[in-house]
């Protein structure tokens, strides 16, 4: 099946305006000649935003959906800014996960 990319969003300081961190990678490597850190994604619920396409233009997309989506007076969900991580499914498809409070 071959390894899974991710990339997790964590350590935010605020809300959507605020800092965070990025961190690539994914659930297999061969090896590697830069020291490696990893992250831990907390348990909880989260909502999936789906977008498919060229990269990176799907990825942009997903994420233009989620701020579209929570900056909507009628959004029935609040985000955490816990952990939140994009799953590389395919060359072309990503799927977004958001953490809810």
């Amino acid at each position: 099946m071959g390894a899974r990319a991710y990339s997790v969003y964590c350590n935010y300081e605020s809300d959507v305006n605020g800092d965070f961190d990025v961190l690539m990678g994914s659930n297999e490597i061969s090896s590697s000649n830069v020291e490696l850190s990893s992250v831990s994604v907390l348990s909880g619920s989260y909502l999936k935003f789906e977008s498919e396409g060229e990269f990176p233009a799907a990825v942009i997309a997903a994420w233009q959906s989620i701020w579209s989506y929570f900056a909507s007076s009628n959004c029935e969900h609040e985000r955490a800014y816990t952990t939140d991580f994009e799953h590389f499914e395919s060359a072309s498809k990503v799927s977004v996960y958001i953490a809810l409070r």
